[in-house]
């Protein structure tokens, strides 16, 4: 039916990633017609609007997202050097993996840091952050964005505190968050002292314009 509205995801590179320009697409409604994730080739290029990217350490099918009964569904399609979902491998090197549901703000790798020692060249991976919505537009969050797994006691004094724990996913997503959210205030500073220095060399540039104009002004009327 035409005018029909469907899932879709945004992938967004993280600091440490290979290059790449955010991406936006639409995820099918099966796992037959799934959209492939994969390292660019002559019939498949990089777009704004797809998964493919200009990556060396990708394989051509590396893996490939679906929607499915509610659930965005990713799958790593014998690649060479793996898919993570919060570091969490999906399967061995050319074996197929299992589904695995996942949310947004997942952070997804594809394929792994290569060194090449004879040229000293480094091959980044693709390192992401995804956002799915599903048909209505909403956002696909996990039931519970903090899950407790228990609590840690811990003694301070005569007072007896309690620590929720988190597993190693969870503390994956949050040190990332933070290195994130550290680099780009990092570039806003960056940015802030760079936009100083030009609003100075403004300054400067102009209050020398308006020295000359007035030593000028001054030199013709002296001379009459």
């Amino acid at each position: 039916m035409t005018g029909m509205r469907c899932p879709y995801a945004i992938l967004t590179a993280c600091s440490q990633s290979h290059v790449f320009e955010e991406r936006r697409f639409t995820v099918p409604n099966s796992e037959e017609e799934a959209i492939k994730i994969g390292r660019s080739v002559a019939r498949w290029k990089p777009s704004s609007d797809n998964a493919i990217f200009d990556c060396k350490v990708l394989s051509r099918n590396h893996a490939v997202l679906w929607h499915e009964e509610g659930c965005f569904l990713l799958k790593d399609t014998k690649s060479s050097n793996g898919t993570f979902v919060n570091n969490d491998r999906l399967s061995k090197s050319a074996e197929e993996s299992s589904p695995r549901q996942i949310y947004s703000g997942d952070i997804l790798q594809f394929g792994v840091e290569i060194s090449e020692n004879a040229n000293k060249v480094t091959h980044g991976c693709i390192l992401a952050m995804i956002r799915l919505y599903d048909a209505n537009g909403e956002e696909a969050c996990p039931p519970d964005n903090m899950e407790i797994n228990g609590y840690l006691r811990a003694h301070h004094g005569n007072d007896s505190l309690m620590f929720p724990l988190v597993d190693s996913h969870q503390l994956f997503q949050l040190q990332h968050y933070m290195r994130e959210a550290m680099y780009r205030e990092r570039a806003l500073e960056q940015k802030l002292t760079m936009l100083e220095s030009i609003l100075s060399s403004t300054e400067q540039a102009a209050e020398s314009g308006c020295q000359v104009i007035i030593t000028a002004k001054f030199s013709r009327e002296g001379n009459r």
